[in-house]
């Protein structure tokens, strides 16, 4: 269990073994310490589960590294809410679900700042986890509760009764907003889990977490591990300082660690008991680092989990027999439901025209019969599973679907969900790259609101990442909550398979470590009318340099971070932007971004255009060049030239229906070009394709 003690606005963790009256960055050994003492009977269960955790850890069955079947966890989440700033959205709890999912494969981004002395050890644990598709009475669910409870502002198992689904079915995990244990020393609990102990009720069971450690968005701060902490006790580990250097957590490739690590401190080794002596293994999500400096389980840690995993008497409920299918988490499984409509678009905001590819998403039941409406699209109307629509008109358009099985019908209508621009394109093609080495912020390549009179950003020509220029933000001078966007225009990612954000920041706050402000990033497919969030960066995330009580300039790239983040759902999108919003809470200091750049992998066949072949020669070239397309389905193609930014240029080479067959078209530029590197896209009815030009 997690917990965060504030104490003259400094963050302090004290074990509670070491002194009585705190509560350290996790209380699960406080909550277990209270059971044993309150029934010596469990006292003997958990002395008995921990003999079976040290045979585990040290199991040969459990041994391998890979290969082993993939254990899948079925959960279920309660929102225990006090009003609607804690009543969290689905995608945040996806969102968390994600990031344990991620951290118990080892697929986490940040695996690689695994020390070398411990990446022997570091290993997938094969475990994931799911949101319960089928409640205890067989009837379709989206694995998440929602009640309303002031027992959410100070909570701990008192909301249990209020919500709660067999423990020996799914793993419940409760969100609430503050949690107050009875008998709690002095500390802000940031969550707690029970460990397994064979025959243990749904009241001393599962995890009880803050809204605000629940992943990465929405109300979520800092980078999602507390649950990953959460769910390492609910499967069995312990922390790795339990009892000093002489106690431990039942595994060997941990370890001795005197107290609680804090912080990131790599030099630190408080245990010399080891034979080899190693340093502290902060690195484990079972200790009290700095969530970013986490990023590793070890392979005993996994045999002690799956260990409880493989046996009925903990764990082994969830995943055995029958219990997938109850739950309804089996891969392909046809639920016994009524189907709930949902779709998706792949775009929401085309230009005259274009087309939009309605998908069937709808949940639960499988629909037999599809009834879509589009007024003002071409069709109308559709018995089709994934229609597409062609709209001629610029406006805001309405849709509806009906689907229908067996079991019942479901129907949606939604209004002006599709946008259609007069004809153009967006300003950046499959790309965006920003050193405000160029242009200034007021350019078409950026918008910035702010509701701060006179503060927003600009560009600087004092200080960048690896150069003289960068966006910069006066937050020196914000001194209450403001908020300030930088937002992109719009980029095509059409041909983009997968989307990557990366960029550069400096930022530092005003002598109040306690109180940081906030960079979150958005994007938006409908020009910026809603805004999807991406990634929350704060506290000890988003400072890059000492503290300072004047105005801050970064003075070396050391003052510098990057971030580098996969940005999902972007991939394959026709028009997006990008918003930068920084949250202000008036003590911060100064902001300042460079080297912005949207990459992307790019991949779309010929054949999707209806053609065999491309071939573009002489490439490179000294001025005029051809391109010879195979046609083997007729259409109309457009062929255009655009500088690596994306940006059309004014040489259009063809617009024209072509036939099945070879075709030969001519550039005829007559020496417009400058020398460089070009792309020609060639797109039609079908879809896009780039291709690289080099003009020498």
């Amino acid at each position: 269990m997690r917990v965060k003690l504030i104490f003259l606005y400094s963050l302090f963790t004290i074990q509670i073994w070491a002194q009585n009256t705190e509560i350290g960055k996790c209380a699960t050994d406080f909550i277990e310490s209270e059971m044993r003492n309150n029934d010596p009977e469990l006292d003997q269960k958990f002395q008995k589960q921990d003999a079976f955790h040290r045979n585990a850890a040290l199991s040969n069955t459990q041994s391998s590294k890979t290969s082993a079947t993939i254990l899948t966890v079925p959960i279920v989440v309660h929102v225990m809410y006090g009003d609607k700033t804690d009543n969290i959205s689905m995608d945040q709890i996806l969102d968390a679900i994600d990031v344990i999912n991620l951290d118990f494969r080892r697929q986490n981004e940040d695996k690689i700042n695994t020390r070398a002395i411990f990446q022997g050890v570091a290993t997938d644990m094969e475990i994931e986890f799911k949101l319960a598709r089928l409640d205890p009475s067989g009837n379709c669910t989206d694995g998440v509760n929602r009640v309303q409870t002031n027992l959410s502002i100070d909570a701990n198992d008192n909301v249990k009764p209020l919500s709660h689904w067999d423990n020996k079915k799914y793993l419940n995990i409760w969100v609430v907003r503050n949690i107050l244990l009875p008998n709690q020393p002095s500390g802000t609990v940031l969550g707690y889990a029970y460990r397994p102990n064979p025959g243990q009720s749904y009241k001393r069971d599962g995890v009880v977490i803050r809204h605000d450690m629940m992943g990465r968005i929405g109300t979520a701060e800092g980078i999602g591990r507390t649950l990953t902490h959460e769910v390492g006790h609910y499967l069995g580990l312990q922390h790795p300082f339990d009892n000093g250097c002489f106690g431990g957590d039942n595994c060997t490739d941990t370890p001795p660690v005197a107290s609680a690590s804090s912080g990131c401190n790599l030099n630190r080794n408080s245990c010399s008991n080891d034979s080899p002596d190693l340093p502290d293994q902060i690195e484990n999500y079972m200790d009290y680092a700095d969530d970013v400096c986490t990023n590793m389980f070890t392979q005993q840690q996994k045999n002690i989990m799956r260990g409880n995993l493989n046996n009925n008497r903990t764990r082994g409920y969830l995943i055995s027999g029958s219990n997938p299918t109850n739950t309804g988490i089996v891969n392909g499984q046809v639920l016994p439901c009524r189907p709930e409509v949902k779709y998706s678009t792949n775009s929401n905001l085309i230009c005259e025209g274009e087309s939009v590819q309605f998908t069937d998403r709808s949940l639960h039941g499988n629909p037999v019969s599809y009834n879509w409406s589009f007024p003002g699209g071409q069709p109308s109307s559709s018995t089709a599973k994934n229609p597409t629509v062609v709209y001629n008109t610029k406006g805001s358009y309405d849709m509806s679907l009906t689907v229908t099985n067996a079991n019942g019908l479901t129907a949606i209508t939604e209004y002006s969900v599709i946008s259609v621009r007069p004809t153009g394109v967006p300003v950046w093609l499959n790309g965006f790259s920003e050193g405000f080495e160029q242009w200034n912020i007021a350019n078409n390549n950026w918008h910035v609101e702010s509701d701060v009179d006179s503060i927003d950003f600009f560009t600087t020509q004092k200080t960048g990442f690896n150069s003289a220029k960068s966006a910069k933000l006066n937050n020196f001078d914000i001194t209450n909550k403001r908020t300030v966007n930088l937002i992109t225009n719009s980029i095509d990612l059409t041909n983009s398979k997968s989307v990557r954000l990366r960029f550069d920041y400096a930022y530092t706050s005003k002598n109040n470590p306690s109180s940081v402000d906030m960079l979150k990033i958005y994007t938006s497919t409908d020009c910026g009318k809603t805004w999807a969030i991406k990634r929350n960066i704060g506290g000890s995330t988003l400072i890059t340099a000492p503290t300072t009580n004047n105005r801050f300039a970064p003075n070396s790239n050391a003052q510098w971070k990057s971030g580098d983040y996969s940005i999902f759902g972007a991939n394959f999108a026709p028009s997006i932007m990008f918003k930068f919003e920084f949250i202000a809470n008036g003590s911060g200091n100064n902001l300042y971004l460079d080297n912005i750049k949207v990459a992307t992998t790019i991949g779309l066949e010929e054949q999707g255009l209806g053609l065999s072949s491309i071939n573009i020669y002489p490439n490179p070239t000294a001025g005029e060049f051809n391109i010879e397309l195979d046609v083997v389905e007729q259409d109309v193609f457009n062929v255009n030239i655009l500088d690596l930014n994306g940006r059309q240029i004014n040489a259009v080479i063809r617009n024209e229906k072509l036939t099945v067959g070879q075709h030969k078209l001519e550039s005829n530029l007559n020496g417009s070009l400058a020398k460089g590197v070009y792309l020609i896209k060639i797109n039609n009815s079908k879809g896009s394709k780039i291709e690289k030009l080099i003009i020498q």
